[in-house]
């Protein structure tokens, strides 16, 4: 654990061309596990809207490797955001229909109260991949498995194969 000195930071008045000069005081293993923390939040593996049809300003959900968004959109410039950490995730359930579909996600940050999150109006394949990924990230955050180190096509394809469900 970092002594406080590393805590406690003197802000800056210019930027240098190496960043502020308040990250100097930091030790480089923390400021590596804070640009990899960085990283994997800016890594979007997944990112579907709901169908525009039936709605004007169509929901969305974003998938990156450490948490769930979904962005509730009501008017021009007015949204809700919810999010997600995977580990926080217990169920991904899906309610089908011949076209769309309603993806739920329950947040079980708080285990007396868990929370549904859900997303109507998805197109179905859409819906499917993206509870096959959710279940994958899961899967691999479970079993200590990194995936910030490989490109996103391999992670999307490896996720989709690890979060399907077996049809018996």
């Amino acid at each position: 654990m970092p002594s406080e000195d590393y805590l406690t930071f003197n802000k800056p008045a210019s930027n240098s061309r190496d960043g502020p000069s308040y990250y100097k005081n930091m030790p480089p293993t923390l400021l590596k596990q804070l640009n990899e923390l960085v990283h994997e939040s800016q890594t979007v593996i997944l990112n579907i809207s709901a169908f525009p049809l039936f709605d004007i300003f169509p929901d969305r959900l974003i998938v990156d490797e450490s948490k769930v968004n979904i962005i509730y959109r009501y008017f021009w410039g007015s949204e809700t955001i919810d999010s997600v950490l995977i580990e926080n995730i217990s169920d991904v359930t899906i309610e089908a229909g011949l076209l769309l579909a309603t993806l739920r996600i329950t947040n079980s940050s708080n285990v007396r109260f868990p929370v549904i999150m859900t997303i109507s109006n998805l197109r179905k394949h859409d819906a499917f991949r993206a509870r096959r990924i959710i279940q994958g990230l899961i899967s691999a955050h479970k079993h200590g498995i990194n995936l910030s180190q490989y490109s996103i096509s391999e992670v999307k394809d490896y996720l989709e194969k690890l979060g399907e469900a077996k049809e018996d």
